[in-house]
């Protein structure tokens, strides 16, 4: 939960920084508010996956098959780029990792903290 939140706030942090608008044609279905640039839904998707990859085993094609797809429908609606889809992937990919290199010391951290 608290890697998704920290997706989150480095992507919004990032849309807030880069200011790029959203397509103004071709939106289906959806009206998206905000900067384009990258896609939290992807970043999202993609940090997901990469997380719960050496976890979820023979079913951790499903995840990367899902953040794939989400990044797909984002630019098939029409609210974002295909750039901004790609940014979102490899923002989403490198948090993701990140949240495995310290998963191991927030654990420690957190059992240190438990009741018995």
């Amino acid at each position: 939960m608290s890697l998704l939140l920290i997706i989150w706030l480095a992507v919004y942090g990032m849309k807030s920084l880069f200011m790029f608008p959203r397509p103004e044609t071709g939106r289906i279905l959806v009206d998206a508010a905000g900067y384009s640039f990258p896609s939290s839904h992807t970043a999202l998707a993609f940090g997901t996956a990469t997380f719960l990859h050496p976890v979820s085993g023979k079913s951790s094609y499903l995840f990367w098959l899902f953040a794939i797809m989400m990044g797909i429908s984002r630019i098939t609606v029409g609210v974002h780029y295909p750039t901004d889809v790609i940014a979102g992937a490899i923002a989403g990919i490198i948090l993701g990792y990140a949240g495995l290199l310290f998963y191991p010391a927030f654990v420690r951290k957190v059992n240190r903290f438990r009741i018995d």
